[in-house]
């Protein structure tokens, strides 16, 4: 299911390519939708009657926009191509949301699964009058708090990364060094660089902002740090491929020296948002394959170990007899 925000982002731009004023298209792109998002984005056409443009608008409810959104759309209304900026924001959206959900899904049945095992696990010793009740529920409780524990320690990491530098630096050092997944998120940050760069480009923005943005659009400290010598690269004088880091895809490097030389850089950006879109999504559904049975694997290990501590047991109570 899409997003709201790719949901109406693409209505909107269906109703402007068609010739509808854009006080009526604000009114009708959020109709029949729910949430804050779609509210918010009728709330719109109120501040446009009052004089205001779009990007205006959206720049009085940041919480709502994105800096990024706003920056697009005022460019593209300056440059008269708002329909295909806001095609291509709704795109963005609607692949990141398919991304999400992919993953929750792939998470559904291996959580359940934990904490099956952790009723399973202990059984045995309840049943053979090793454990009381009480002490069987403790065990249970015990096994369960490691996995809450570790999520919720993930969950505060996550949020003082947003907040501290050096710890968002280790986070997003730390996911591309993981085997699958680093990969997976280097394709799609290097997707939402050149999907940016080239709307931006699109949108008659200088090529030296227009990369400035585009790092910043990444969302991964690590990649953009890759990418952020191009900028000083450019301002320089110099072309946009000769900063990026020697680090990044050699694919990746040689189609936008290429596009350079041929003078088509905003092509070269689509067509390689393409292709690491494609990427990107094939990795993070291959992760979201293997993440389940590496998970069903160590509850596998939990429940081989009960078992064997069970027989122990047995094995020493009739040697008792």
């Amino acid at each position: 299911m899409p997003s709201i925000r790719a949901l109406v982002y693409h209505n909107l731009s269906q109703l402007l390519d068609a010739g509808v004023p854009i006080i009526r298209s604000l009114d009708s792109a959020a109709a029949g939708l729910r949430g804050g998002f779609s509210g918010r984005f009728r709330s719109l056409a109120q501040d446009i009657s009052s004089g205001d443009s779009l990007a205006e608008a959206m720049a009085k409810y940041p919480q709502a926009f994105k800096p990024l959104d706003i920056t697009l759309v005022k460019t593209a209304e300056n440059s008269g191509n708002l329909p295909g900026v806001l095609e291509g924001l709704a795109g963005w959206y609607d692949f990141r949301e398919k991304i999400r959900q992919k993953f929750i899904s792939a998470m559904i049945l291996p959580v359940l699964i934990l904490h099956l095992g952790a009723f399973l696990a202990p059984l045995p010793f309840l049943l053979m009058g090793h454990l009381s009740t009480g002490q069987y529920l403790w065990q249970v409780v015990v096994f369960l708090s490691y996995f809450y524990l570790a999520t919720l320690a993930i969950g505060v990491f996550y949020y003082l990364s947003r907040k501290i530098d050096i710890l968002g630096h280790i986070l997003d050092e730390m996911i591309l060094m993981m085997p699958l997944l680093g990969k997976a998120i280097l394709h799609l940050c290097l997707n939402r660089f050149s999907q940016s760069l080239q709307l931006l480009l699109k949108s008659a923005v200088p090529i030296t902002v227009a990369a400035d943005m585009a790092c910043e659009a990444t969302g991964n400290k690590v990649i953009e740090k890759m990418l952020r010598g191009a900028v000083k690269s450019v301002q320089a004088g110099n072309s946009l491929s000769e900063g990026f880091s020697r680090n990044l895809p050699p694919e990746f490097l040689e189609s936008f020296r290429i596009g350079e030389e041929t003078g088509k850089l905003d092509e070269a950006a689509g067509r390689l948002a393409r292709i690491y879109k494609d990427s990107s999504q094939m990795l993070l559904g291959i992760f979201c394959q293997w993440l389940p049975i590496f998970i069903y694997c160590l509850i596998s290990l939990k429940m081989i170990a009960a078992i064997f501590r069970a027989y122990a047991m047995i094995s020493s109570s009739y040697g008792n007899i």
